[in-house]
């Protein structure tokens, strides 16, 4: 039996728990609670929110073997440098509950969408400082012409530095590459 503690700060995800966990025979509920300083025994899997776990004033290693976070859009990548796997906070009990048996079987699980999340990150911090610049400006509606003006160079490198950043950023036009950057922006 596989047993699992569960800090959660919203009480009705703790009750939609309970129930799920009556249908998984293999997985032992604990703890459940929604104060991590409560958190004291020995545990198979932890699953936690990302601001409980970001509270955190010891290693949680010292009761757990595997920690799953759930997290949400404005998590910050260098929190997690010591978990087994990072998931959104809006998926599905019985998905989380499967994505913890397969961490407690020794596979660090990447959710496909904070691997998205993770990935539009890592793009934006590739960037060059010019390409950066030439993005906050493209994001804020001025023309190449403009651009170029501010930054004083010539209208031509705007264009290459633009067409590099969208290939960079996987997309085909400044109205996709300023989504994706007020996106960006807005999570952080």
């Amino acid at each position: 039996m596989v047993s699992i503690s569960i800090f959660l700060k919203r009480q009705m995800f703790l009750e939609v728990f309970k129930k799920t966990l009556e249908n998984h025979l293999s997985l032992e509920l604990t703890q459940i609670h929604d104060n991590i300083n409560d958190f004291n025994k020995k545990t198979d899997i932890l699953i936690i929110d990302v601001g409980l776990y970001s509270s955190l004033k010891e290693n949680p290693r010292k009761y757990t073997n595997c920690i799953l976070v759930l997290v949400d859009e404005s998590f910050k990548l260098n929190e997690f440098i010591d978990v087994d796997g990072v998931v959104p906070d809006n998926i599905s009990c019985d998905e989380i509950l499967i994505i913890s048996e397969s961490i407690f079987n020794g596979y660090y699980v990447e959710h496909p969408t904070t691997k998205k999340w993770i990935h539009e990150r890592t793009v934006f911090d590739s960037l060059s400082k010019q390409e950066y610049q030439v993005l906050t400006l493209l994001s804020k509606g001025f023309t190449n012409k403009e651009i170029a003006a501010s930054l004083f160079l010539a209208e031509g490198t705007i264009k290459a530095v633009s067409t590099k950043l969208y290939e960079k950023l996987g997309v085909c036009n400044r109205v996709e590459a300023s989504n994706l950057f007020n996106k960006h922006s807005k999570s952080l």
